[in-house]
């Protein structure tokens, strides 16, 4: 019992100490609770911390990891280029599915391959490439160098090959082959599609020195130089021929360039 009361009158004692102490020592105080707040804001950051290294987890494996790396496409619409071509050039090979962009691909084909007149790229995880593609309506064949050359509605050479029977012709007897890219001679195109239309042919031979030149029903070529009244030539090629067959005569060759002038041989 004695010691129960001591113990119960030394509490107001220690009651002021404390009290005297935070007066006398306000730096402790503010220590002890800048430490107290210091405790619960590192606890309350801890989920954060958890879920940030979950996320830098994630993007290293979603940006390493050769899942989402392009190896291949699916490529449709193609007839004059091969799949793998457009593929090529797209851009896309052994790149993550995150750094491609489907309009800066778009742009990089069209660019690249003369051929194409229309390309939609769409992606697909984790490394799906999908290209559709519509080329160019191949207008003109050019052979030259024992190659043949197909070129668009505008003369614009788009690549090589073989094209459809609506196509025209021309067999060029000179001149370096021409390149992707590159515009044939417009006189020369427009001749041979204006002669098509008057004579219902789809093949002719070209020089410079001759023009255009058609090998007619009879065996023997003739030749209309460029441009000019096509209608004209033609009419007087077909007097020329008719008077030429009934005289039995056999020419090497006819030459209507200038049709108030024309020649045989």
């Amino acid at each position: 019992m004695p010691r129960r009361a001591m113990a119960t009158r030394r509490r107001p004692t220690q009651a002021r100490r404390v009290r005297r102490l935070e007066m006398e020592r306000p730096n402790i105080v503010a220590v002890i609770n800048e430490g107290a707040a210091w405790t619960t804001w590192n606890a309350q950051r801890v989920p954060g911390l958890v879920l940030a290294a979950s996320a830098f987890v994630l993007l290293a494996y979603l940006f390493a990891s050769p899942r989402f790396f392009v190896y291949g496409a699916e490529v449709t619409g193609t007839r004059l280029l091969s799949a793998e071509q457009v593929y090529q050039a797209s851009g896309a090979d052994m790149n993550s599915i995150f750094f491609l962009s489907p309009r800066a691909m778009e742009a990089r084909m069209l660019q690249a391959l003369p051929a194409l007149q229309q390309v939609k790229v769409s992606l697909g995880l984790p490394a799906e490439l999908h290209i559709r593609v519509v080329e160019k309506t191949v207008r003109y064949v050019w052979e030259a160098g024992g190659q043949s050359f197909l070129a668009d509605e505008q003369g614009v050479v788009i690549g090589t090959g073989t094209a459809g029977p609506d196509a025209l012709h021309i067999r060029a007897g000179e001149g370096a082959p021409p390149v992707a890219g590159q515009a044939l001679d417009a006189a020369v195109l427009d001749t041979a599609r204006s002669l098509s239309d008057l004579l219902g042919a789809r093949s002719f031979e070209y020089s410079t020195r001759q023009g255009i030149g058609w090998r007619s029903a009879q065996g023997w070529p003739v030749y209309f130089g460029l441009g000019g009244d096509l209608a004209q030539k033609v009419a007087v090629m077909r007097t020329l021929s008719a008077d030429l067959a009934r005289q039995g005569v056999k020419p090497q060759f006819l030459d209507v360039s200038v049709p108030g002038r024309p020649f045989y041989r």
